[in-house]
């Protein structure tokens, strides 16, 4: 595994661990964290920090079904195959390059070719089928050198490169990194370096473009 040097803060990590996020956030929360070894190391302590509340507390009685459903959130997240895109346990490394394989795999996939890409300018975005989400789970592909449209956020969005390595004003950001965005920030992102990026995009909330062509269009834009 590898360190990154982007990654989900501790919140989003603790509802990760249980299974409160929404499908298509839990996975590129996934994705991520089973390639950084960083995030292994806290949803490790935030599992075990968990499991000893539990046999600290007084006693409450509880249903069978409610027990069971705690039990789950606690061990799931490093239980193979527990859910589409969870980490690996520490014995079973997976490397940054195999992100996008699981990604596929996860959402029931056989290529990238698969997809409904549409061209926008100097990109293409696809959306991704990730069963039971709200949110809004799609790929942008930007060329070499293009640039997406200014925006902010309405909601919240999370960005995973998963090949190449993109930019903006905030940062460089290159592959496994995990950027999150809400409504403080307005930014362009740019693909840098000499191939194609390639970012697994999640939004809970439509975007609002912020350039001068761009806010025009805003009333015709989806999540």
């Amino acid at each position: 595994m590898t360190m990154l040097t982007h990654h989900p803060h501790e919140a989003l990590l603790l509802d990760y661990v249980t299974k409160t996020l929404d499908p298509a956030m839990a996975l590129a929360v996934g994705l991520h964290a089973g390639s950084c070894s960083q995030c292994q190391g806290t949803l490790g302590l935030l599992q075990a920090v968990g499991g000893g509340l539990l046999t600290t507390a007084p006693e409450v009685p509880v249903s069978g079904s409610l027990k069971e459903g705690l039990m789950a959130a606690l061990e799931g997240p490093l239980e193979k195959g527990a859910m589409a895109g969870e980490p690996a346990k520490a014995s079973e490394l997976i490397e940054i390059s195999s992100m996008l394989e699981r990604l596929v795999r996860s959402v029931g996939i056989v290529s990238l070719d698969d997809l409904d890409w549409r061209r926008l300018g100097g990109y293409g975005e696809a959306d991704l089928p990730v069963q039971n989400a709200q949110a809004r789970a799609r790929l942008l592909r930007l060329s070499a050198g293009a640039k997406m449209p200014r925006h902010t956020h309405q909601g919240n969005e999370i960005t995973l490169v998963l090949e190449g390595s993109f930019k903006d004003a905030a940062g460089d950001y290159r592959q496994g990194d995990f950027i999150a965005a809400d409504g403080s920030i307005d930014h362009r992102p740019e693909a840098t370096g000499d191939e194609t990026c390639l970012c697994l995009a999640i939004t809970d909330a439509p975007l609002k473009l912020t350039g001068p062509i761009g806010t025009l269009l805003n009333p015709f834009l989806a999540v």
